[in-house]
């Protein structure tokens, strides 16, 4: 089993990103802005998608796919979308079922954004069961995919939402096993669900550059897989990844994110 590999630099990192960045929401809006003045559409994943099944978005010359992770934080994801209703910006927002802001998401829809589930049933299935090695695993997807099924049958009906997308959470466990949350979905359960497409299938992500945020203290702008490298290039086509947490500090929300995931990995590698 993998353990902790935690390095000073990444001790570093978090607290600075979640104690003393700050609030950089207005660079959000600020590129935001610079991309509509080079004449970017953007969007959300679900009108990405339909516009590739029409033939619409080989029509678009440049067009920015807007996705949010709301892992957490929702208060700052009520922000980000403030920004966007301001600009007349669309996007798509993935909620974890801890995350689930059940006024924010009808609130996004209504608007003509996107809101759906960020789901994780692979590494909450293997953190309850102490499965650490993914042989161990697979004899236990039947039970993993109802696990699925029922979470999404039941947030559709209580929110009353569509959720024809929706895309994979990224865990610890999932890294320790070299096995994403996406691995749970097949042709079979996607159309007993009636989800159209998850966000890392390849229909999304053929002939898109992905970029996705960071702590700004430990990114670099320069780098090829940055919003900033992707838009001074003029790229066509771009696979924006954004997370609140990462935008505007939230201590006490991050202090007890922060305390759950250390005790969530206690206990999984060690009790």
């Amino acid at each position: 089993m993998g353990g902790f590999r935690i390095s000073l630099q990444s001790i570093k990192q978090r607290v600075y990103g979640d104690y003393l960045m700050g609030n950089r929401l207005d660079c959000y809006e600020d590129i935001l802005k610079a991309a509509l003045n080079e004449g970017y559409l953007i969007t959300s994943v679900i009108d990405y998608y339909e516009k590739i099944c029409s033939g619409e978005a080989d029509k678009v010359e440049k067009i920015i796919i807007n996705r949010h992770d709301i892992d957490t934080d929702t208060v700052t994801a009520r922000r980000m979308f403030e920004i966007e209703k301001k600009l007349n910006v669309k996007s798509s927002s993935y909620f974890r079922l801890s995350t689930l802001d059940r006024r924010l998401m009808l609130d996004i829809e209504a608007y003509g954004s996107e809101a759906s589930y960020h789901f994780e049933e692979i590494a909450t299935f293997c953190k309850q069961h102490k499965i650490r090695s993914s042989d161990k695993l697979w004899p236990h997807m039947p039970e993993i995919q109802e696990k699925f099924k029922r979470n999404y049958d039941l947030l559709k009906k209580q929110l009353g939402l569509p959720m024809k997308t929706i895309a994979s959470h990224g865990d610890f466990v999932n890294r320790t096993l070299g096995i994403t949350n996406n691995k749970l979905l097949n042709p079979q359960l996607k159309a007993e669900c009636q989800i159209l497409v998850e966000t890392y299938e390849p229909i999304l992500r053929n002939n898109t550059v992905g970029v996705s945020d960071g702590v700004p203290e430990f990114s670099d702008a320069r780098s090829e897989h940055s919003f900033d490298y992707a838009l001074k290039h003029k790229m066509q086509r771009i696979n924006l990844l954004t997370h609140p947490r990462h935008w505007k500090t939230a201590p006490w929300i991050n202090t007890i994110d922060n305390t759950f995931r250390l005790w969530e990995g206690v206990r999984y590698y060690y009790l």
